[in-house]
């Protein structure tokens, strides 16, 4: 996740940075051509100025000031005074003045658009910089991102490592719990051989009952041999009696016989005993044994209950780890989300950016088309003054031949005629001069009306954007700051 939000990073910043290079570069070149095609205007406008100026000089003398001495009376031309004569109606030439205004009003208007040019590079410059401002936050949030991607990825680790732990107190609880089962059968086998040793002792116990009552027998017929021997002796004494010797022989063969079997019970009772001595010796040996047994299984129950009770501080540190890791979780996916809307806010910025260029570029575009229309204006302007003047001189020429020949009706004739065609041109060229001042007036009107909407829907958004901005930094400044708080006792 965390390589694929540095990708996508990466190309946001990428694109961003080519948009800003862009839009840059146009502002830039926009600027630099503005200013250098509105002081080659300049220029031009006041070169024909002075060309104009210096044109109309000699005009404005010579009608002005005529050089002979009979036009330096107060009364009013001869041209005047033939046309009042005849009854023509004198048609004033057009002033100079107008003609200057209305370059001076065409220079200004080129003057205008470039300063509206320069406005609107500098405009782009400031959407620029706010650009760079939302580049240079995204940034920040991207760098934050990153430090919560970390931090999670730790969390993360810090839960694999109590996981490990998990896995290993499971095992140390089935390793106590197969220690425990060894114990039983430990205990069930010691139970068995105890019972055993039980069982032997009891068959010890008869064995030595039984041998005490063959001693008892055997006492007994010892005291009635006894009594058998002394019965001998005295019968011995008696002749009546009848073959004592066989009842003696009768007596040893049957003291011989309670001998026999007083020795054969002596040798069962020794054997009764070695072999209770042996199970005796068994059953200590069993007892140590389960002794051990028991001691080792004490062992293992005290190891089982350490290890479940390490598994229970395993389990519950586990599960705070869960939940803080769940926590964090949260955390980054409403920092994620945040993002991803201000990612969204600065796309759309920079699209609104690009338009805005677009209509800057647009708008200078027609700026340049204005003041070369007011150029090629001048130029022509330039042209029919030179075609006055150039009329103009040739009037006077005719004029001056006329006066050298004598021939005052046709000097005033083409006077005259000459007046008059020029007094028709200049009204013709003043009219059509007017009309595309007009003309140019109002698109320069509409233009800068446009422009000014342009920066004032500009303005809005940028202003809008920036407060959301501005809300989303403060949100995601007031949520890190708690994630910060809630981190302290986990690190």
């Amino acid at each position: 996740m965390q390589q694929g939000g540095q990708s996508v990073t990466e190309k946001a910043k990428q694109a961003a940075e080519a948009l800003k290079e862009e839009v840059k570069q146009a502002a830039e070149s926009g600027k630099e051509g503005l200013k250098s095609k509105a002081s080659t205007a300049k220029d031009a406008v006041e070169k024909g100025k002075e060309k104009v100026g210096e044109a109309s000089k000699p005009m404005r003398i010579s009608i002005s000031a005529p050089s002979t001495p009979e036009h330096k009376e107060s009364r009013p031309p001869l041209t005047e005074r033939i046309k009042e004569a005849i009854g023509l109606k004198s048609h004033p030439p057009v002033p100079e003045e107008q003609r200057f205004t209305e370059a001076e009003r065409l220079t200004e208007e080129a003057r205008r658009a470039a300063r509206e040019a320069h406005l609107k590079a500098e405009e782009a410059l400031s959407k620029e910089r706010a650009a760079e401002e939302a580049q240079r936050r995204a940034d920040e949030l991207r760098r934050r991102h990153n430090e919560e991607a970390a931090r999670l990825a730790q969390l993360r680790l810090k839960e694999r490592e109590a996981e490990a732990k998990h896995h290993e107190m499971e095992a140390a609880r089935r390793e106590a719990a197969e220690k425990a089962r060894e114990y039983e059968g430990v205990r069930a086998e010691a139970a068995a051989v105890e019972s055993d040793v039980h069982e032997k002792a009891k068959t010890v116990q008869q064995l030595l009952h039984e041998v005490e009552d063959k001693k008892k027998e055997a006492g007994i017929l010892e005291r009635g041999m006894a009594a058998l021997r002394s019965g001998i002796a005295s019968l011995l004494g008696l002749s009546s009696q009848p073959k004592p010797e066989d009842k003696a022989k009768q007596a040893r063969a049957h003291a011989e016989q309670k001998k026999g079997e007083a020795t054969s019970l002596e040798a069962e009772s020794q054997q009764a005993e070695a072999r209770a001595n042996e199970l005796e010796q068994e059953a200590r040996r069993a007892r140590e044994y389960a002794q051990s047994k028991a001691r080792h299984v004490e062992e293992v129950r005290r190891e089982a209950r350490e290890a479940e009770e390490q598994a229970q501080l395993l389990q519950q540190d586990l599960q705070r780890k869960r939940e803080e890791a769940a926590g964090k979780q949260e955390e980054l996916d409403r920092v994620q989300r945040a993002y991803e809307h201000i990612k969204a806010q600065e796309q759309k910025l920079e699209s609104q950016l690009s338009h805005i260029s677009e209509e800057v570029k647009a708008e200078a575009r027609e700026a340049e088309a204005r003041i070369r229309e007011a150029q090629q204006k001048h130029q022509e302007l330039v042209s029919e003054r030179e075609a006055l003047r150039h009329k103009a001189q040739e009037t006077r020429a005719a004029e001056q031949e006329a006066m050298h020949l004598g021939e005052e009706e046709r000097r005033i004739y083409v006077s005259l005629a000459n007046q008059e065609r020029l007094a028709a041109q200049e009204d013709a060229h003043a009219a059509k001069m007017k009309a595309a001042a007009e003309s140019a007036l109002a698109e320069a009107e509409e233009a800068k009306r446009r422009a000014d909407e342009a920066w004032q829907r500009a303005k809005q958004v940028g202003s809008q954007a920036d407060a959301q901005l501005q809300a989303e930094l403060a949100k995601m400044e007031a949520a890190i700051k708690r994630g910060s708080a809630l981190d302290q006792p986990v690190a």
